[in-house]
């Protein structure tokens, strides 16, 4: 997975989590990563566009419904945030 942050001047991140919306401001406090490799805080460093990059992989071990997140502070409350099933 290779994430790019083109959002300057704001932090974000990435987290695969179990926890279920609605979001609180500390989501990432609903619980823990779901998976090994399935957490990134923050998407550094830049690409040559001066986008904030970052690359992880990891393997879906259990079937489920799983979100992903941004933990940064209040973004996961604020709609940063989806949902995929691994079947």
């Amino acid at each position: 997975m290779d994430l790019v942050n083109a959002d300057q001047g704001y932090m974000h991140g990435f987290e695969v989590t179990t926890a279920r919306p609605p979001f609180r401001e500390m989501a990432m406090m609903q619980g823990p990563a779901a998976f090994s490799g399935a957490f990134i805080m923050p998407i550094l460093p830049e690409t040559s566009q001066g986008q904030y990059h970052r690359s992880t992989q990891f393997i879906a071990t259990k079937a489920g419904t799983y979100y992903y997140i941004c933990p940064v502070p209040g973004h996961a409350a604020q709609g940063m945030a989806g949902q995929f099933v691994v079947s």
